[in-house]
């Protein structure tokens, strides 16, 4: 798959997935939420899959090479700084450590060129298929110097600034047991089109979220040009998370800031929520609900919902744009159950297909959402379609990796829901959205058993 980059276009970040199961197999980009979240093959079903915090600190290894015109001094002390970004998240335990320049890891020595006398360097095509068939050994983050690993995988001309992601085990019931990070220097050569330092500094943060198990997030999406765009240093700037699916190219948070390159509160919450700290419990609540079709009953999975903070009127700041979380209905439910002998199909059109083996298919979890957002404040939750770009490896909740595409909503949506203050320790839940004009028909064929799958539930 290939991403335009441009300076005036948005930039979207690849992120890669590999499962390490029985066979490898792509994975699924979630709102903010896990990148994978586990079934009743691959375990514990309905929960994230994530790193173990017997494993913190995390240890990495970087490249020993330059990335376009920046040294490796000045590529490794990026890198290392960026992690401690994650790493400082005062409500968060995740924490990592660098061990080394990639060769420093004996099996993954052997993969490059010349072994661990060799030039130190993961930079051919041959390189990186052997660390990827090793299984990412020490963690590795590879600086593609001249961008021959992108054009490998993208094609000659790509515009793909990184990629990055976990290898997921089914040891210890489902956990992630390695990951890895590419960056292409291509972008920062000095030949248009290059990334400013803070827009590639954003790239490596999200890319980086993508390595610790994080989805994407949709909030603020008027900052699109699609939709017309924000204006720098506004409010809306603030609140765009960094693992918001696109970057934005020449949009700044503040002068010579890119929006991603700071967390925002999205980012913080839902680290937190996956790899929280005895902190987090005393600072933070969650708002929870489910989406319904119009007959009430019927769940509505792959919808954006979005807590905003009521903003304060005695502050020069909106706080309802800079202080929102995000996540999708249905998020630990799967994005395709799959079709056998119980369901009008298969048929000859449509064979038999056993279903992802990645969410779970415990039918309580379908159309439900649960947000992390800090305590002590109130909110305004709000639903919306998940913009329809947002597939593939830009995709935001389980529809749009497992279906191969975003569905608007169906009939009208909801007002916003009032909730609060948050109870730190608390839920507040039962916060529903049930749309409206949907036709009979359509809640008809929906409410059928045989034929409720999460796609049909949609379109």
């Amino acid at each position: 798959m290939l991403w335009p980059r441009t300076r005036s276009l948005p930039i979207i970040l690849a992120a890669l997935v590999c499962l390490l199961m029985l066979l490898s197999q792509p994975g699924s980009f979630r709102a903010g939420e896990p990148i994978r979240v586990g079934s009743a093959t691959f375990g514990p079903d309905g929960a994230p899959t994530l790193w173990q915090s017997a494993s913190f600190p995390i240890p990495y290894t970087t490249d020993n090479s330059p990335l376009g015109n920046d040294t490796e001094a000045a590529t490794q002390a990026r890198v290392v700084a960026l992690f401690t970004e994650w790493q400082n998240v005062a409500t968060s335990n995740i924490s990592f450590t660098r061990t080394g320049f990639i060769v420093s890891n004996a099996t993954a020595a052997t993969c490059v060129t010349g072994g661990a006398g060799g030039d130190g360097n993961v930079d051919t095509v041959a390189e990186y298929d052997c660390i990827v068939g090793a299984g990412f050994p020490g963690n590795p983050i590879i600086y593609d110097d001249l961008g021959a690993i992108h054009d490998s995988l993208f094609g000659i001309g790509n515009s793909t600034l990184g990629f990055a992601g976990p290898l997921f085990s089914t040891a210890g019931g489902g956990t992630i047991i390695a990951a890895r990070a590419v960056f292409n220097g291509k972008f920062r050569d000095g030949v248009p089109p290059d990334s400013t330092v803070s827009e590639f500094e954003a790239t490596i943060l999200h890319e980086l979220g993508h390595y610790i198990g994080l989805g994407h997030s949709q909030i603020n999406n008027n900052c699109l040009p699609s939709q017309g765009g924000c204006a720098n240093f506004s409010d809306d700037t603030f609140g765009l998370p960094t693992m918001f699916p696109i970057s934005i190219g020449g949009l700044e948070e503040s002068p010579g800031v890119a929006p991603e390159r700071t967390l925002a509160m999205d980012d913080i919450a839902w680290v937190s929520r996956l790899y929280p700290d005895a902190t987090f419990a005393i600072t933070h609540g969650s708002i929870s609900g489910s989406a319904f079709f119009s007959d009430a009953t019927t769940y509505l999975q792959g919808v954006n919902v979005i807590a905003r903070q009521v903003d304060n009127g005695g502050t020069p700041e909106n706080e309802s744009r800079r202080n929102a979380v995000s996540g999708t209905s249905g998020y630990l439910y799967t994005g395709n159950r799959g079709l056998g002998s119980g369901f009008l199909f298969p048929t000859a059109a449509v064979p038999f297909n056993s279903g992802s083996g990645r969410g779970s298919q415990s039918v309580s979890l379908r159309g439900t959402y649960e947000i992390p957002v800090p305590a002590g404040v109130s909110y305004n939750v709000e639903v919306e379609a998940i913009n329809p770009s947002f597939t593939g490896g830009s995709s935001v909740g389980v529809l749009g990796k497992e279906a191969g595409e975003q569905f608007g909503l169906p009939g009208t949506a909801p007002a916003a829901v009032p909730v609060g203050p948050v109870v730190a320790g608390s839920n507040s839940g039962g916060n529903n959205f049930t749309f409206t004009g949907t036709s009979a028909t359509r809640d008809a064929i929906d409410s059928v058993a045989t034929n409720d799958t999460p796609a049909t539930a949609t379109h």
